[in-house]
């Protein structure tokens, strides 16, 4: 069977593609998306396909991209497929976000996509992964941590996006290239190690193909298969147990019956992720931790309580878990701190004191509840709150500011959390964010003439 025979089996298979579908591939100009585009291009004709392309430009290497974004047009234009070109600046949007480049440039590819269907009319996105995608993505997912379903890795489809050349080793397409005579672009990234998956690209997988198995990515294939179909099946039990076992007898509370706890462990924990996610509307800081802790709830006593991520508590009732969020309370008020003594907010207690510089003979050491400030570069009352629109903070002695959100974001401090964290603040800025950094402004230096020590400890 030639590659052209082998792709429409697998999009058969698959059921990527039906009689008469438009659809739109993502090329970049390297060699597994351009053959993904004249495997397209061939089949078009015997599925009534409508095809059309489009090309993102990341902005990230300079006239190498300009090169890529003019070969893609080149060829696009030579094959009489419809090209949709986007522009990003990845770098801006990685820095605006704190997220690395590579999650940014998913990001805008996935906007492009989104955006060059509706454009080009189009039902379908064409990706062009191939067997090493999927390999290096299983290898990526165990190391850094992993459920059933990220071992799967890459799906062959998934909502509106196809992988036609999922069957095929990237070796495999640059042979078919080659047999085509049809060049293609590289990525001068692709060859250096600055991402982790090139890590594993470059030097984890030629490792184990040479010192382990030479068919190493094969077999990590059918492996992620194999997985995949596990874990559809072992989510539609999730589902079937979910129903039988949780109720939900009121806005923001699941009620998860004793049975349960009768069940596997792995469907057990899946009924409970499916309930937590259901509450909290993401399943993002959910961890084993927490699904164990709700877990070992059911034989625990009648009202032991367990604080869980996203404002929810799970709680020991009568014949069942119970998981709710969190009654809310007001926000405190701002309460000014008293420098000579304590002062209680928040359920904490605050001590401070005023030292002059002369009597000061402490040392200085990192201590998370315990700082010390230069006194005299506070500008009014310190008072103790939690954040405001506009909150920012001093991060380097240049006087340079962070806006307090993009600190926490960097702090990875849970979302559900940020809203409740006591800081102390002045009438300029945050000076303390409590349990991590003070300001740089500040600091005790050589010149400072007054101390102040502020330490926080929880109320008896």
């Amino acid at each position: 069977m030639d590659f052209t025979e082998k792709a429409a089996a697998y999009i058969q298979s698959n059921n990527m593609l039906a009689e008469g579908d438009a659809v739109c591939a993502g090329v970049s100009g390297g060699a597994d998306s351009v053959c993904l585009l004249l495997v397209l291009k061939d089949l078009a004709g015997r599925f009534g396909l409508k095809v059309s392309a489009f090309h993102v430009n990341h902005g990230l290497r300079g006239a190498e991209s300009d090169r890529d974004e003019a070969f893609t047009g080149n060829l696009c234009e030579r094959l009489g497929v419809p090209l949709y070109v986007f522009h990003e600046d990845v770098r801006a949007l990685a820095e605006k976000e704190h997220i690395s480049e590579e999650e940014a440039g998913r990001k805008v590819r996935k906007k492009a996509a989104e955006e060059a269907m509706h454009l080009a009319g189009a039902g379908k996105t064409a990706l062009a992964h191939n067997k090493n995608d999927c390999a290096e993505t299983l290898l990526f997912n165990l190391a850094r941590g992993t459920s059933l379903t990220g071992m799967a890795a890459i799906a062959p489809s998934a909502g509106s996006f196809i992988r036609p050349l999922l069957c095929f080793t990237r070796a495999e397409i640059e042979e078919e290239l080659k047999r085509r005579g049809q060049d293609f672009c590289t990525d001068s990234t692709n060859l250096t190690d600055a991402y982790t998956r090139n890590r594993i690209r470059r030097h984890i997988l030629p490792l184990l193909e040479t010192e382990v198995n030479e068919k190493t990515v094969e077999h990590l294939f059918s492996a992620a298969e194999d997985l995949r179909f596990a874990a559809d099946f072992l989510q539609e039990k999730i589902r079937e147990k979910t129903e039988q076992y949780v109720k939900y007898p009121s806005a923001g509370m699941a009620e998860v019956e004793d049975g349960l706890a009768d069940e596997p462990p792995y469907l057990a924990c899946g009924v409970l992720a499916e309930a937590l996610k259901t509450l909290s509307g993401s399943a993002k800081d959910i961890g084993r931790v927490h699904l164990n802790g709700l877990l070992g709830l059911f034989n625990a006593q009648t009202g032991k309580r367990l604080s869980l991520p996203c404002g929810l508590t799970g709680q020991k009732s009568y014949g069942s878990v119970r998981i709710a969020k969190t009654e809310e309370k007001p926000p405190e008020e701002a309460v000014i701190l008293n420098t000579a003594g304590e002062t209680h907010a928040f359920g904490l207690v605050f001590t401070a004191e005023i030292i002059h510089f002369e009597n000061f003979t402490e040392n200085l050491t990192e201590k998370t509840y315990t700082k010390w400030l230069d006194y005299d570069t506070i500008i009014g009352n310190i008072v103790i709150r939690t954040r405001r629109k506009g909150d920012t903070l001093t991060v380097n002695a240049q006087g340079g500011r962070q806006k307090l959100s993009d600190y926490l974001i960097n702090e990875k401090v849970p979302v559900c959390e940020r809203d409740s964290l006591p800081l102390l603040a002045d009438d300029r800025q945050v000076v303390w964010v409590t349990g991590m950094r003070i300001s740089e402004n500040c600091k005790v230096t050589d010149m400072t003439r007054r101390v102040l020590k502020i330490t926080i400890q929880e109320e008896a």
